[in-house]
């Protein structure tokens, strides 16, 4: 063995034993965009043996000092946070919509990776490994690095058997590209809401269904006379485009 693998070994072996021994947080730092609404922004994963935390800091990226009033937003972005439990196997997302703070609660998803692939691909220092799945009408194409294992994952994603470098989807719409890891002993990112409404990932999505057709409403009400509006059935363009109890109706 040369000395650039043993040095590689050695580093990888202090790695697992802080993050592991010593109870410590490993912080992976992400670059997302998010190109349906041409934006850029910062996020955070967080993790241990049990838990993690994924928080997307979207406000700072998002602010639009030349808005108006009477502009009609298509949607609220704002600071989105995720808590993923391995154990109890649910995910718990924290958010503001409509400004009411809601918690958002599903079970985690049982991916289905396909990692049989040949193919490696350099991401820094990383020799990255590619790994393919579908979920909510996307499909995905991820780069992990197998000599850091983990379950967790950036954004709703997890189980692959390192963790996740970079991850596309194959419309180039939505991409996690890692920027940094660390070992911190510091504290997990905590909640910054103290009252919030629980609500399942179902309800949640009849709420923004809701909430999109009020704004259809109002984009009727300002067209003018004799000019018709009519909207698709389905005018998701965000992350999750199908959710798998719709499939049969």
């Amino acid at each position: 063995m040369n000395l650039k693998k043993v040095i590689l070994l050695f580093g990888l072996i202090c790695f697992s034993n802080i993050a592991n021994a010593q109870n410590n947080s490993v912080y992976v730092e992400y670059n997302f965009i998010d190109n349906s609404i041409h934006k850029q922004a910062n996020a955070i994963l967080v993790y241990n043996d049990s838990t993690s935390v994924f928080v997307t800091y979207l406000a700072e990226k998002t602010t639009n000092p030349s808005s108006k009033e009477n502009n009609i937003l298509i949607g609220e972005l704002n600071d989105v946070y995720k808590v993923v439990n391995k154990n109890t196997e649910i995910l718990k997302t924290y958010r503001v919509f409509e400004g009411e703070v809601l918690e958002i609660s599903e079970k985690t998803t049982n991916f289905n990776w396909n990692i049989n692939y040949k193919e490696e691909k350099k991401i820094g220092s990383y020799s990255c490994k590619k790994a393919t799945t579908t979920f909510r009408g996307r499909d995905y194409t991820a780069w992990y690095y197998d000599e850091i294992p983990t379950y967790f994952g950036p954004w709703k994603f997890n189980g692959l058997p390192g963790l996740i470098i970079e991850i596309t989807d194959n419309t180039q719409t939505f991409s996690w590209k890692c920027s940094s890891i660390k070992i911190s002993s510091k504290d997990f990112i905590q909640i910054p809401y103290e009252e919030y409404s629980t609500i399942s990932i179902q309800q949640y999505v009849i709420k923004v269904k809701e909430y999109i057709e009020k704004l259809r409403t109002r984009v009727r009400g300002i067209l003018p006379r004799g000019m018709q509006y009519k909207a698709p059935n389905n005018s998701r363009i965000g992350l999750e485009l199908i959710y798998e109890w719709e499939k049969d109706e």
